[in-house]
């Protein structure tokens, strides 16, 4: 599965870079998952990247929604907050199990949602608010 990324640029380059480091670790769990070619010691890795991927990328936004004050940023903050505990509940199943077929199956759903329902609509909304203040390119 590949995702659209042009669609949710937010012409903000730091955050795009920090998406483009989550679309990659999820696109390359899909592509295991996909092959059934599903190796514990890559899903562990992948795990570890999207949490990196969290704290970067979450504590960017919300600096920029803190220095600007964003009207959302409560709101926001807690759907990262969310997250950030779905992935490390994920980090430890993953330690405590033997399904892992299960463990990718849930997190591909909450992967893609997040895409979802964060991504393409709090982020963007976050990226409108921010090129009214000036940030990233005006083309």
């Amino acid at each position: 599965m590949r995702f659209d990324r042009k669609p949710v640029r937010t012409a903000i380059p730091v955050i795009d870079r920090q998406h483009d480091q989550y679309f990659d670790a999820v696109e390359y769990l899909f592509d295991m998952y996909e092959r059934a070619e599903v190796i514990p010691d890559k899903v562990l890795g992948i795990l570890n990247n999207i949490q990196e991927y969290a704290q970067d990328n979450f504590d960017t936004e919300e600096r920029f929604m803190e220095n600007e004050g964003y009207p959302g940023l409560d709101h926001h903050r807690a759907k990262h907050d969310t997250f950030k505990s779905s992935i490390d509940g994920f980090m430890e199943d993953f330690a405590n199990t033997s399904n892992l077929a299960k463990i990718i199956e849930d997190l591909r759903q909450l992967l893609v949602s997040w895409f979802v329902d964060q991504i393409k609509t709090d982020d963007m909304a976050l990226a409108e608010f921010l090129k009214k203040k000036g940030y990233g390119s005006r083309s």
